[in-house]
């Protein structure tokens, strides 16, 4: 089949991911849990119908402990692995080493795999993915909206200066594509999903 360029399929299909999502489904999913897994399943189904027609293309989720691969002929030509946190994350005092570092490791990760398997085709991507509340979640939803004490103590975080702090803290990784989904809303709480790509990561020598 014909080279595709990752980033752009990617980038198409994380664009419309939210409307996939039932109305609201979005904004409760990730109010009360980290969204990575429901995220990571659309969007390897979405890849699944996409490339289905393509006999020698298969879409695999946890292969070889990646979150989302492609496969052709069993060989990968496609690595992702997602990470989820919340938009206050990037305020906090741990916020210039716990996900930049998750982000890294995920990175080495896929180098140290392409390298000691001799894969050289493969596009190498990660995900980062931030639940972003419009509004806090009063103490009565403790306990159902996650990190609700989190969220109510580093609210209102405006959107601007959540996408300059993650330009400024993950400046290391080349960005492919960045977006926003819409999530509706769920106990009476407004909710977004910010994504950035981070990719293609070089191979290691």
């Amino acid at each position: 089949m014909q080279a595709l360029d990752w980033s752009i399929v990617l980038q198409n299909e994380m664009q419309r991911l939210d409307s996939l999502f039932r109305s609201d489904e979005l904004a409760y999913l990730a109010l009360t849990s980290k969204i990575e897994l429901p995220i990571r399943d659309r969007l390897a189904f979405q890849l699944h119908e996409r490339f289905r027609t393509e006999a020698n293309l298969t879409v695999a989720r946890e292969w070889r402990r990646f979150d989302l691969a492609i496969l052709e002929r069993k060989e990968p030509v496609l690595l992702v692995e997602l990470k989820a946190m919340y938009s206050f994350d990037v305020f906090t005092s741990r916020a210039a080493t716990q996900y930049p570092g998750a982000i890294e490791s995920d990175a080495r990760k896929m180098a140290e795999f392409t390298r000691s398997n001799s894969v050289r085709g493969a596009g190498c991507y990660t995900l980062l993915l931030a639940t972003h509340p419009h509004s806090a979640p009063p103490s009565q939803l403790d306990g159902i909206v996650k990190y609700s004490g989190d969220i109510r103590r580093y609210h209102p975080i405006d959107g601007d200066a959540l996408l300059e702090a993650v330009s400024t803290q993950f400046r290391k990784h080349p960005a492919s594509a960045a977006g926003e989904l819409a999530g509706g809303s769920a106990f009476g709480i407004a909710a977004s999903v910010y994504w950035w790509l981070f990719g293609p990561y070089g191979y290691a020598a």
